[in-house]
């Protein structure tokens, strides 16, 4: 309606030199890119994730809502719980001394104590840092440097200006102050946002992995605990998770064939045994203060 306008605004364009309008013209581009809507994996309701998985068979991943019964147990993840419903009802000084008697009783010295298994090797008797899995395809190095790098970014993004061993771990004790109040306020900022604003992916979606011993199925999560803390806290009974074609099943079956039992660092037994003990649904009715059920090292 007001071609004149249109005219101005081009000849005052065409006065930008062009190296300017080059950089704002990409800058437009990344902008628009970050604000539209991404396409995201199909979300399909209540079912479980192996059907998902074939009938979804052409894509690199697929999601779906995971009932909360279906996940497997952590006595990390119940102490969370925990220390949040505490957090609700009687406030910050209640929720930190709770995880703070968590990971004063939750102190394994080897390897063996994460997995539950007597330290008969010497990887079974070494630092509890190097813990890596039966199925999994990392090496204790690995694992260790691995920690390292995640504690030290985590420790950064949540507002210290560094991590030091004698802080501690997030997954088992012992554990200082600073951890403490890192761990806490994760929990309670996380609570207190969801609870206000609801649950979205922003962050990034929840990663899960599937277990399977026969017919029967559970879910690890493996990305976004502290979110699913407070989903649990809040009272959700589905979790929406997305699966990855690149984490294959983890089948109790398989044991002769994963890789930490290829290697030699587990014997098939040691590795179903540790299978076995972390096969369990997730519990929340009583929650522990003790190492009686796995640890989840991450």
């Amino acid at each position: 309606r007001r071609p004149w306008a249109k005219r101005a605004v081009r000849r005052a364009v065409l006065l930008v030199p062009r190296p300017v309008r080059s950089r704002v013209h990409l800058w437009l581009i990344t902008l628009y890119r970050n604000l539209s809507p991404q396409p995201a994996p199909p979300v399909i309701p209540v079912m479980s994730p192996l059907e998902v998985q074939y009938r979804t068979s052409s894509r690199p991943h697929y999601m779906c809502d995971v009932p909360v019964s279906s996940l497997q147990h952590s006595d990390l993840v119940a102490t969370w719980v925990a220390a949040l419903q505490l957090y609700v009802d009687h406030g910050a000084p209640a929720a930190r001394q709770h995880l703070a008697d968590w990971f004063s009783t939750t102190a394994p010295s080897t390897v063996g104590d994460v997995m539950g298994l007597a330290a008969t090797t010497p990887y079974l008797a070494g630092d509890p840092v190097t813990a890596t899995f039966p199925w999994s395809d990392r090496s204790p190095q690995q694992v260790r440097q691995d920690r390292h790098s995640c504690m030290t970014t985590e420790a950064v993004e949540n507002g210290l200006k560094s991590w030091d061993l004698a802080d501690g771990w997030r997954s088992f004790g012992p554990a200082g102050d600073r951890m403490l109040d890192l761990e806490l306020g994760r929990l309670t900022r996380t609570y207190d946002s969801i609870s206000r604003n609801g649950f979205n992916q922003t962050h990034g979606t929840l990663l899960g992995r599937i277990f399977q011993w026969d017919d029967d199925i559970l879910i690890m999560p493996f990305h976004g605990w502290h979110r699913i803390a407070a989903l649990l806290t809040l009272g959700w009974k589905t979790v929406p998770m997305r699966f990855s074609r690149q984490e294959p099943v983890v089948r109790r079956s398989d044991a002769m064939w994963w890789p930490n039992v290829g290697n030699g660092l587990f014997s098939a037994d040691q590795a179903l045994h540790v299978f076995d003990r972390h096969f369990v649904a997730l519990s929340l009715d009583a929650n522990t203060t003790g190492a009686t059920g796995p640890i989840h090292t991450y």
